[in-house]
């Protein structure tokens, strides 16, 4: 393990989410997607950055231990990801706090 690491969901995600906004920039100084507007960059960089910080959204507790041992557990038939936990909580919270966002953003997130 990493010495000074600190390995909490909410500074991972944080994390992530920075990581995704700084490759991101370094794609568009370095000439990636050009011809795309300023608005489309500010765009797809938000979008990577909600992405990141939503990415583990559907883990359960003691993360990868719950979703490999607990759930099958309890139902061995069910086919469950965090993933796709991820995404249907951000779904339901973009629905119950009526979060201003496009579907189409949404779909790219």
């Amino acid at each position: 393990m990493f010495p000074s690491g600190d390995f909490k969901r909410f500074e991972h995600s944080l994390g992530v989410a920075h990581l995704a906004e700084e490759v991101c920039q370094k794609v568009f100084e370095n000439g990636g997607r050009k011809g795309l507007s300023m608005g489309e960059q500010d765009y797809i960089r938000e979008s990577l950055s909600l992405a990141g910080l939503c990415h583990d959204l559907g883990h359960g507790p003691f993360s990868h231990v719950f979703d490999a041992n607990v759930i099958p557990a309890i139902n061995p038939t069910l086919k469950w990801s965090h993933e796709d936990a991820s995404k249907m909580l951000l779904e339901n919270m973009i629905d119950v706090y009526s979060i201003d966002i496009q579907k189409e953003q949404l779909n790219f997130i």
